[in-house]
């Protein structure tokens, strides 16, 4: 390649022989337009890249924004919704892709705390009216005991008033402790082969003095040698719950039944009553923590609404099933499953 003047020339040169004569050829070409074209696409490049470049950038802030502000809207949601108000949802917009899951997931979450709030909101008022309940009724009968001298019976009335109350709250204390256990993992559990027949009939037996003072009879029924993988403390718990349940809603001189007998390689424990029976619209809220099925119930009977909820939890401990029927006129019948692990 060579420039005479402003002419740019491609030049080729070739020594060849012609006829047994060393022959020197060079041929030139003149390539300005050559140059030209590059120049020109030098020049369009310098100029269309900055141009691309910024509307690219442009184009890709736009963009962003667009897919952010669904984003940003959640966010500003978010920052109102506070534990005094969870009725509040973040916007659910209608893209398609993963911000719409994580919306509707996270309203799904919101639902859920504002449903355990509003039942621990609840819980709380009435373990709060059941303490307050219990220490006015213990103070209020020794400031009266106190006031006079009284004779030995009527002390004993009061210190047996006392011990009810007492009685009452540490019960209400233990399903308390009962209830948090259930918020840990199935592992810290320890498992080992349990005579479920024997706890059966053994913990029923302890019972049977609570009915009596009902005048109620209790039909205890067994079938010997069932064996299952379970923890004795929480079977016990579990058995006094469901029995102690139907004492409590059965009339004077109602009648109990507890039935243990194996169904397919399962044991089968039912507890019916003759009682006043649950409401069907309660029959699937019952397990739930904190419900009572009838507000109305006083203290003694409504509980804390805690006692079914601990026994779904030992029943699903040990790989079982617990499910109630009920009919007005017929009392509550509540049925346990759990698989044998030797007959």
């Amino acid at each position: 390649m060579v420039q005479l003047g402003d002419k740019h020339m491609r030049l080729i040169q070739q020594t060849i022989t012609l006829r047994g004569q060393a022959v020197h050829v060079a041929l030139a070409g003149q390539v300005d337009e050559h140059y030209d074209i590059l120049r020109m696409v030098r020049n369009s490049y310098l100029v269309s890249i900055p141009v691309l470049l910024g509307v690219s950038i442009i184009g890709g802030l736009l963009l962003a924004n667009r897919t952010m502000e669904p984003i940003g809207r959640m966010t500003r949601a978010a920052q109102t919704i506070s534990i005094r108000d969870l009725r509040k949802r973040l916007p659910v917009p209608a893209t398609g892709d993963e911000i719409q899951g994580f919306a509707v997931t996270w309203n799904e979450m919101l639902a859920r705390l504002e449903t355990a709030v509003e039942s621990l909101t609840q819980f709380t008022a009435d373990i709060s009216h059941d303490l307050r309940t219990t220490l006015t009724v213990m103070l209020a009968t020794a400031q009266v005991s106190m006031k006079r001298e009284r004779t030995a019976a009527e002390y004993q009335n009061a210190l047996q008033t006392i011990m009810i109350e007492c009685e009452a709250t540490t019960q209400l204390l233990d399903d308390l402790l009962a209830a948090s256990r259930t918020d840990v993992e199935h592992q810290n559990i320890q498992l080992s082969l349990v005579p479920l027949s024997d706890v059966v009939e053994e913990t029923c037996t302890h019972l049977q003095a609570r009915a009596e003072v009902k005048q109620q009879s209790v039909d205890i029924g067994v079938e010997p040698n069932h064996w299952i993988e379970g923890n004795l403390s929480l079977l016990r718990r579990l058995i006094t719950i469901l029995v102690d349940n139907a004492i409590k809603y059965t009339p004077q001189q109602g009648k109990i039944s507890v039935r243990l007998y194996s169904e397919q390689r399962n044991a089968m424990l039912e507890i019916a009553d003759n009682g006043i029976g649950i409401a069907a619209q309660d029959l699937d809220k019952i397990f739930k923590r904190f419900y009572r099925a009838d507000t109305s119930r006083n203290r003694d009977q409504g509980g804390a609404g805690l006692g079914l909820a601990i026994a779904k939890w030992i029943v699903e401990v040990h790989r079982g099933t617990i499910s109630a029927k009920s009919d007005s006129t017929m009392g509550a019948r509540f049925r346990v499953t759990f698989p044998i692990t030797q007959g």
